[in-house]
């Protein structure tokens, strides 16, 4: 009777560690994702557009993330969590006339010439993609956990841009320039507020590259849905 006493004891230890050692798997390892609407900030004028001449940017596309989520520590009211996440922050689109730098008058905005000369269609497209690996304290009140967060932005951007005249020339085509596909070390910060498993973030990612094809952009927001699993 002892020895089968001492067997169940020993059997509820292991089966108690076992547990334990499971949740603290899963709070330190926990799928998240979310879906959200990124707006890229452009450089302003004359890069790629110029004011006074026709153009439109269309910077507001949809974002989403997916990735690793834990707490490293984990007290009643506060703790630290780490994030490693992939975002994709959507594809850009710009269309716009302009002339030459030389033909354009940034203070008044206009062709320096009468009528405008020397115009040309600027059509380009771009995207930003990498990784976010941030920490995040947090302070938790009656369910709801407000959290801050940063950390380095691994990201790989791409902008094409394809140049046409205005005005049409027969044996003259698109002359297309790209900037160069290679990694970027950037930065993210953010803050959140989240309930159980749900939470909504907003987040500014320094994505700004110094190419001599440089993107349109010059930063992003990021306002995101996420759930944690």
């Amino acid at each position: 009777m002892n020895r089968l006493k001492y067997i169940t004891t020993a059997v509820v230890l292991v089966t108690l560690g076992c547990a334990a050692a499971t949740a603290h798997a899963e709070s330190f390892f926990n799928v998240e994702v979310g879906i959200g609407r990124a707006t890229y900030r452009d450089q302003g004028n004359m890069i790629w557009y110029q004011e006074g001449l026709p153009y439109k940017l269309s910077l507001k596309p949809p974002a989403f993330m997916a990735g690793l989520t834990g707490d490293i520590v984990e007290r009643a009211n506060w703790g630290l969590a780490w994030h490693a996440d992939y975002v994709y922050l959507g594809t850009v689109h710009t269309e716009a006339i302009a002339t030459t730098d030389e033909n354009y008058d940034p203070s008044a905005k206009a062709c320096k010439t009468d009528p405008c000369a020397a115009q040309t269609r600027f059509s380009g497209h771009g995207n930003v993609s990498g990784v976010a690996l941030t920490l995040e304290p947090h302070y938790d009140w009656r369910g709801f956990r407000f959290g801050v967060e940063g950390g380095p932005f691994i990201f790989l951007p791409s902008w094409t841009e394809s140049l046409t005249p205005a005005t049409p020339v027969p044996g003259i085509g698109a002359t297309v320039v790209r900037a160069s596909a290679r990694l970027h070390v950037g930065a993210v910060v953010g803050i959140s507020v989240g309930h159980k498993n749900f939470s909504l973030s907003f987040q500014h990612f320094f994505d700004k590259t110094h190419e001599e094809f440089t993107p349109v952009w010059s930063s992003t927001n990021v306002v995101m849905a996420r759930y944690r699993f």
